[in-house]
Protein backbone atom coordinates (compact mmCIF):
# COMPACT_ATOMS: atom_id res chain seq x y z
CA UNK A 1 0.00 0.00 0.00
CA UNK A 2 1.58 3.53 -0.95
CA UNK A 3 0.42 6.20 1.36
CA UNK A 4 3.23 8.92 -0.05
CA UNK A 5 2.21 10.62 -3.16
CA UNK A 6 -0.74 9.66 -5.92
CA UNK A 7 -1.45 6.33 -6.94
CA UNK A 8 -2.85 4.67 -9.96
CA UNK A 9 -4.92 1.85 -8.74
CA UNK A 10 -6.74 -0.47 -11.04
CA UNK A 11 -10.14 -3.19 -10.27
CA UNK A 12 -10.95 -5.51 -12.54
CA UNK A 13 -14.10 -8.17 -11.96
CA UNK A 14 -14.40 -11.31 -13.40
CA UNK A 15 -17.99 -13.53 -13.13
CA UNK A 16 -17.72 -17.08 -13.27
CA UNK A 17 -21.41 -18.06 -14.09
CA UNK A 18 -23.54 -19.02 -11.94
CA UNK A 19 -22.07 -17.59 -8.69
CA UNK A 20 -18.23 -16.64 -8.48
CA UNK A 21 -17.09 -13.58 -8.11
CA UNK A 22 -13.14 -12.86 -8.58
CA UNK A 23 -11.91 -9.05 -8.04
CA UNK A 24 -8.30 -8.02 -8.78
CA UNK A 25 -7.10 -4.92 -7.43
CA UNK A 26 -3.86 -3.08 -7.12
CA UNK A 27 -2.14 -0.10 -6.80
CA UNK A 28 1.25 1.31 -7.72
CA UNK A 29 2.77 4.99 -7.52
CA UNK A 30 1.38 7.51 -10.37
CA UNK A 31 2.79 6.83 -13.39
CA UNK A 32 4.82 3.48 -12.75
CA UNK A 33 4.92 0.28 -14.90
CA UNK A 34 2.44 -2.39 -13.24
CA UNK A 35 3.95 -5.07 -15.28
CA UNK A 36 5.16 -7.85 -12.97
CA UNK A 37 2.81 -6.06 -9.51
CA UNK A 38 0.78 -8.99 -8.01
CA UNK A 39 -2.58 -7.94 -7.68
CA UNK A 40 -4.26 -8.24 -4.25
CA UNK A 41 -7.51 -10.97 -5.50
CA UNK A 42 -10.85 -11.27 -3.50
CA UNK A 43 -12.83 -14.20 -4.37
CA UNK A 44 -16.74 -14.59 -3.40
CA UNK A 45 -18.87 -17.58 -3.73
CA UNK A 46 -22.43 -17.39 -3.70
CA UNK A 47 -24.79 -20.65 -3.44
CA UNK A 48 -28.57 -20.68 -2.28
CA UNK A 49 -29.50 -22.25 0.77
CA UNK A 50 -33.11 -21.54 0.30
CA UNK A 51 -35.35 -19.24 -2.05
CA UNK A 52 -34.97 -16.82 0.52
CA UNK A 53 -31.45 -17.42 1.64
CA UNK A 54 -27.56 -17.48 0.55
CA UNK A 55 -24.46 -18.89 1.50
CA UNK A 56 -21.68 -16.70 0.98
CA UNK A 57 -17.95 -17.74 1.06
CA UNK A 58 -15.12 -15.33 0.39
CA UNK A 59 -11.69 -14.68 0.72
CA UNK A 60 -8.48 -12.20 0.40
CA UNK A 61 -4.90 -12.57 -0.74
CA UNK A 62 -2.77 -9.51 0.17
CA UNK A 63 0.15 -9.96 -2.04
CA UNK A 64 1.63 -6.21 -0.93
CA UNK A 65 2.74 -5.19 2.24
CA UNK A 66 0.00 -4.81 4.97
CA UNK A 67 -0.57 -1.11 6.39
CA UNK A 68 1.47 0.32 9.08
CA UNK A 69 0.96 -1.48 12.55
CA UNK A 70 -1.35 -4.75 10.65
CA UNK A 71 -0.74 -8.11 10.74
CA UNK A 72 -2.08 -11.21 9.37
CA UNK A 73 -4.53 -11.75 12.43
CA UNK A 74 -5.66 -7.78 12.26
CA UNK A 75 -6.21 -8.13 8.57
CA UNK A 76 -8.79 -10.71 8.92
CA UNK A 77 -10.49 -9.11 11.51
CA UNK A 78 -10.52 -6.07 9.62
CA UNK A 79 -11.65 -7.96 6.21
CA UNK A 80 -14.38 -9.74 8.60
CA UNK A 81 -15.80 -6.92 10.54
CA UNK A 82 -16.09 -5.02 7.52
CA UNK A 83 -17.93 -8.08 6.20
CA UNK A 84 -20.20 -8.82 8.87
CA UNK A 85 -21.08 -4.63 9.48
CA UNK A 86 -21.07 -3.28 6.11
CA UNK A 87 -21.97 -5.85 3.52
CA UNK A 88 -23.76 -8.52 5.44
CA UNK A 89 -26.69 -6.14 6.76
CA UNK A 90 -27.14 -4.55 3.34
CA UNK A 91 -27.92 -7.68 1.62
CA UNK A 92 -30.42 -8.68 4.60
CA UNK A 93 -31.75 -5.37 4.33
CA UNK A 94 -32.20 -5.76 0.48
CA UNK A 95 -33.36 -8.80 0.81
CA UNK A 96 -35.94 -8.19 3.61
CA UNK A 97 -37.53 -5.02 1.46
CA UNK A 98 -37.63 -7.11 -1.64
CA UNK A 99 -39.19 -10.03 -0.02
CA UNK A 100 -40.70 -12.25 -3.14
CA UNK A 101 -40.75 -9.63 -5.68
CA UNK A 102 -38.87 -10.13 -8.94
CA UNK A 103 -36.05 -6.82 -9.39
CA UNK A 104 -37.35 -5.87 -12.75
CA UNK A 105 -41.16 -5.50 -10.65
CA UNK A 106 -39.68 -3.26 -8.33
CA UNK A 107 -38.44 -0.94 -11.42
CA UNK A 108 -35.09 -0.40 -9.64
CA UNK A 109 -33.36 2.94 -11.56
CA UNK A 110 -29.77 1.42 -12.84
CA UNK A 111 -26.90 4.13 -12.79
CA UNK A 112 -23.89 3.98 -15.58
CA UNK A 113 -22.05 2.26 -12.50
CA UNK A 114 -24.40 -0.50 -12.71
CA UNK A 115 -24.36 -1.45 -16.40
CA UNK A 116 -21.80 -4.74 -15.40
CA UNK A 117 -24.36 -5.52 -12.32
CA UNK A 118 -27.31 -5.54 -14.77
CA UNK A 119 -25.32 -7.33 -17.91
CA UNK A 120 -24.87 -10.12 -15.60
CA UNK A 121 -28.15 -10.49 -14.25
CA UNK A 122 -29.53 -10.21 -17.91
CA UNK A 123 -26.66 -13.51 -18.68
CA UNK A 124 -27.81 -15.46 -15.35
CA UNK A 125 -31.98 -14.55 -16.30
CA UNK A 126 -30.94 -16.28 -19.76
CA UNK A 127 -29.25 -19.33 -18.34
CA UNK A 128 -32.05 -19.50 -15.56
CA UNK A 129 -34.12 -19.96 -18.76
CA UNK A 130 -32.18 -22.02 -20.82
CA UNK A 131 -32.16 -24.39 -17.77
CA UNK A 132 -35.61 -24.30 -17.24
CA UNK A 133 -36.39 -25.47 -21.00
CA UNK A 134 -34.46 -28.14 -20.76
CA UNK A 135 -31.52 -26.79 -23.10
CA UNK A 136 -29.24 -26.75 -20.29
CA UNK A 137 -28.09 -29.22 -17.62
Amino acid sequence: VFTDGLVDQWYNTVWEAPGLIVFYTGEVPAGSDRNGFVEDIAVHFVTPETDRSTHYFFFVLIAGELGPGMDDAETRRMVRQIFITEDAPMFEACQKMMGTSDLYSLKPVFLSVDKAAAAVRKALDDLIAEEVAGQRA
